[in-house]
């Protein structure tokens, strides 16, 4: 994508009418897209490069560290405008338009992928739905959404895109969600109330939907929906009636910034945190703003556009904040390169390296190296091959990667990674193609453990790096796939996976000596994807999924007691993740959380 690129000339600034005349302008409801973990602010606001043209009611989220707005409107008449702001470089670049020119739609990330949904043009109200490419700047019409409507509002929990009330003649309860594997829509619990012009941000896996209007009304409640549940819930009113605000999620908590009532417009700045149920008011924004829009990249909120007291305007102006020590000893680190799930992690020379995985688009050969030591991310030759759902282990100092699928196909591939060279090299392939397989090493052996190819498997087989050559060793007690694996006093531990339409709680210790498995205590939480480390004879297992959503949830299981344990919460949902453990310190990288693939890196320091 080029961010530098010249904008368009007939995107030229045009003269506005003053706010009382702009509060005329199509509604639209805000997405807040998902941002990085941080708690405390610093800094304060500062002012950035200004938008390319003055706009209002546009839609807003981000993809890939990329700030998109769409369509919108300059108090003249709706705009098909595309324009992408990289917070990197402060700079501004125009993209490829929608199809529809419309205002009061709004825009939100799902599976990697930006959509662009409802708004109106006149009196024209839109059930449009468009999808962003990003990789080639075009747009594709979808499945249109069941009930047209204006100021309405999006967000994204699972891949799964939800498109709240609005207005359309009169206001909307109605709640439909889009399937992008299908590219088909279906109707959800409405919301209890009708609303427009509300703002939502999603906070772990549930939305909340602030304020907005109701007829001449201007609302300070809070509706919180669960997707799981398909159920609403009334959450603490904001402190200030507003419609038109924006709001992003940063460290757990929700920031909601400006807006508009009947009076005129606003800097009020207030936080939410969905633990406590609890509104907090910290620092306003310079310019008072309606209308105004918001994403998050990289801990810093950005308030975009609206209309200020002289009309529509091109303000920027961000809130960045602290990485902290997040609640129960986890840390923010800076995240991975790009987003990335189902790949392979372990640590080589206390260097973690990731390899391979998916962004949602398709699996990658990148390989990538992450040094705690100076919390930095390093690109490394890539795989020979690229696939996703591959497995990662380190043995007798060399890297391997193994198995993993791409398309259709599923891989026996085996390659070792020459760290003074930054190389890979090709070895024997395992006897059986597989994916969603765990590996370890004991002794120098490493273990290429169950997986699925066309059905889950029981299968074992070690491989000797001294002679290139694989075995087959006892097969697991039951078939499965998508599991998390880790060694402890020489023991190979599976926890929980996959089995057919199943999510597994259940555990299984192999004994490399005896080559014999036994089952041990199950897990607290049936959960698949999820992440492990060992940290003082101990091993924590984080984050993971099942059919209903995301976990956050961390249980330590002690080998020599057969028991588990609560551990502190993850701040970030997620499944798909992966983990490495260097000094005692957990690194759960990447995966999937409520709003897609993610780059995030958080951090539990045990101490050992």
């Amino acid at each position: 994508m080029n961010h530098t690129a010249k904008f368009r000339s007939s995107r030229s600034a045009l003269l506005h009418p003053r706010l009382s005349s702009c509060l005329t302008l199509l509604a639209l409801f805000v997405v807040c897209p998902q941002g990085l973990n941080a708690q405390t602010v610093r800094g304060g606001w500062k002012t950035k490069s200004p938008m390319p043209s003055q706009n209002a009611a546009f839609g807003a989220d981000a993809l890939d560290g990329i700030i998109y707005t769409v369509g919108g409107n300059t108090g003249a008449g709706p705009l098909d405008q595309v324009v992408a702001y990289d917070p990197a470089t402060d700079l501004w670049s125009s993209m490829a338009p929608l199809a529809v020119a419309r205002g009061g739609l709004a825009a939100t990330v799902a599976n990697g992928t930006l959509y662009a949904l409802g708004g109106a043009l006149g009196g024209t109200h839109y059930n449009t739905l468009e999808a962003y490419d990003d990789q080639a700047d075009s747009w594709a019409t979808m499945a249109p959404m069941p009930t047209p409507r204006q100021g309405l509002g999006a967000a994204s929990v699972n891949g799964i895109l939800y498109a709240i009330a609005g207005s359309f003649n009169a206001d909307l309860t109605v709640v439909e969600a889009y399937d992008p594997a299908t590219n088909t829509w279906s109707a959800r619990a409405p919301m209890p109330s009708p609303r427009r012009q509300f703002t939502t941000c999603v906070a772990g896996g549930i939305i909340y939907v602030f304020g907005g209007s109701s007829g001449s009304s201007t609302l300070s409640s809070v509706e919180a929906y669960d997707p799981a549940t398909d159920t609403w819930t009334s959450r603490a009113p904001m402190p200030t009636a507003r419609a038109e605000a924006a709001s992003g999620a940063i460290g757990g908590k929700i920031y909601v910034i400006g807006g508009v009532d009947a009076v005129g417009v606003m800097n009020t700045l207030e936080i939410y945190d969905p633990v406590t149920d609890t509104w907090a008011t910290d620092l306003p924004m310079p310019t008072p703003r309606g209308w105004v829009r918001a994403a998050v990249v990289r801990n810093t909120l950005h308030a975009m556009g609206g209309i200020d007291m002289s009309g529509v305007t091109t303000i920027v102006e961000t809130l960045s904040v602290d990485k902290p020590i997040v609640e129960g000893g986890w840390k923010t680190k800076s995240p991975m390169p790009s987003q990335n799930a189902a790949f392979g992690a372990d640590v080589l020379d206390g260097i973690i390296y990731t390899v391979g995985g998916n962004t949602g688009a398709g699996p990658l050969d990148q390989v990538v190296a992450y040094d705690p030591a100076t919390d930095l991310w390093s690109s490394m030759a890539p795989l020979a091959v690229a696939r996703g759902g591959l497995a990662a282990t380190v043995a007798n100092g060399t890297l391997y990667a193994l198995g993993g699928a791409l398309g259709g196909t599923h891989y026996n591939t085996l390659e070792a990674y020459d760290d003074q060279a930054d190389s890979w090299a090709t070895m024997a392939p395992m006897p059986t193609p597989r994916q969603g397989l765990g590996a370890a090493s004991v002794n120098g052996i490493l273990y290429a453990i169950a997986g699925s190819f066309n059905a889950d498997l029981t299968v074992v087989e070690a491989y000797d790096p001294a002679t290139n050559t694989w075995s087959a060793r006892a097969p697991m007690p039951s078939p499965r796939r998508q599991f998390t694996t880790c060694v402890a006093g020489g023991i190979i531990y599976v926890f929980g996976g996959s089995s057919g339409s199943s999510t597994l709680s259940s555990v299984e210790a192999y004994d490399p000596a005896t080559d014999t498995w036994t089952s041990r205590a199950p897990m607290p939480t049936a959960r698949a994807e999820a992440a492990s480390g060992a940290i003082g004879g101990k091993i924590y297992v984080a984050g993971g999924v099942d059919t209903v959503g995301l976990f956050d949830t961390v249980e330590i299981y002690d080998p020599v007691t057969d028991t588990w344990k609560m551990g502190p919460s993850l701040p970030t949902s997620r499944g798909w993740v992966r983990a490495a453990v260097v000094h005692g310190t957990l690194y759960a990288m990447g995966g999937i959380d409520a709003g897609g693939v993610t780059t995030v890196v958080e951090a539990l320091s045990v101490g050992f």
